[in-house]
């Protein structure tokens, strides 16, 4: 058997002949990593070599095993006809008569990861595929930066658990107090979230500099990371813009957290396309003076109302 990324091919609704043709399975085996949401192929391919065989005699099974080495069947074809286990897994039937028992998997989430087995079962002929791995990955979104003194980096919705992230300052310096929580899954979904948070004294000097909250995740592509990055501006009055664009796979969700007014975040979240972004104008309640940005104020990233949810993307 071979793991193939190809495109998917729904059921042709055409006559099916009374005889196909059967021998041992053929191909390598490679691992297959996909995104939450989208679509998998799965290819089991055997040749013609052997003589031909009854429709009704022909058996297909796919079977998975697990991260936690528990085996269930996906998908049998039996007695001519298709027993689905797994909803929104297809083997094409038409395709199966010209030897082609590829499984389909739509939708695929954190369930469908694990060791997927192809069986081709007849009278005459048994033969069973070389295990394959499917991976599941789904691309972490990161959404609301808390202002003040107070930076928040929440990653939601992401898999697998392994997760990094690092604070640093327009200058290189790396910011080295960082308090991280996390990652913690959600029971629901299989899914994991994490969120970090460091504290700024705010002062004048503090113009033009900008932090970056750079996250690592296995379903980024190279380098493996991407960045948020955050541009102070202790000198604007107490309102900020965001600039924000909507995703390309899963949205990165944004919250917004007013707070008491000590200064001016300005939050600017690169686009990964060339969509139009929404600008959101959003001023707060009171309009402090300017002295009041030198005062530390001991802030900590709860995410209350009001909310301004929206979708955004990162940079590379």
């Amino acid at each position: 058997m071979k793991l193939e990324d190809t495109a998917v091919f729904s059921s042709l609704q055409t006559p099916l002949p009374s005889l196909v043709f059967l021998g041992s399975s053929t191909g390598s085996t490679r691992e297959l990593s996909v995104l939450m949401g989208s679509e998998a192929t799965l290819s089991c391919v055997f040749d013609r070599q052997s003589r031909p065989v009854e429709w009704s005699d022909l058996t297909v099974e796919w079977n998975l095993v697990d991260k936690q080495a528990g085996k269930r069947v996906v998908y049998t074809f039996e007695d001519g006809r298709a027993h689905v286990n797994r909803g929104g897994s297809v083997v094409n039937e038409t395709r199966l008569c010209r030897s082609d028992a590829s499984l389909q998997l739509f939708n695929v989430t954190v369930r469908d990861e694990g060791v997927y087995t192809c069986r081709i079962i007849t009278p005459v002929v048994y033969t069973e595929s070389t295990p394959s791995f499917l991976q599941i990955s789904s691309i972490p979104q990161i959404p609301e930066v808390e202002r003040l003194l107070v930076l928040c980096c929440r990653v939601e919705n992401f898999y697998p658990q392994d997760v990094h992230l690092e604070w640093s300052r327009s200058d290189g310096e790396q910011v080295r107090t960082v308090t991280h929580f996390g990652p913690f899954p959600d029971h629901s979904s299989g899914l994991f979230s994490v969120w970090s948070k460091i504290q700024l004294l705010m002062a004048r000097e503090d113009e033009k500099a900008v932090y970056t909250c750079r996250v690592y995740h296995s379903s980024f592509p190279t380098p493996g990371y991407k960045d948020v990055r955050y541009h102070i501006n202790t000198q604007v009055p107490c309102s900020f813009t965001i600039a924000t664009t909507m995703g390309y796979a899963l949205p990165f969700s944004l919250f917004l957290l007013l707070l008491p007014c000590t200064a001016s975040l300005r939050v600017t979240l690169m686009a990964l396309n060339n969509r139009m972004p929404t600008l959101l104008q959003i001023d707060e309640p009171s309009n402090v003076p300017y002295p009041m940005a030198k005062r530390a104020i001991a802030t900590d990233c709860h995410l209350v109302a009001p909310f301004c949810q929206t979708s955004v993307n990162v940079d590379h």
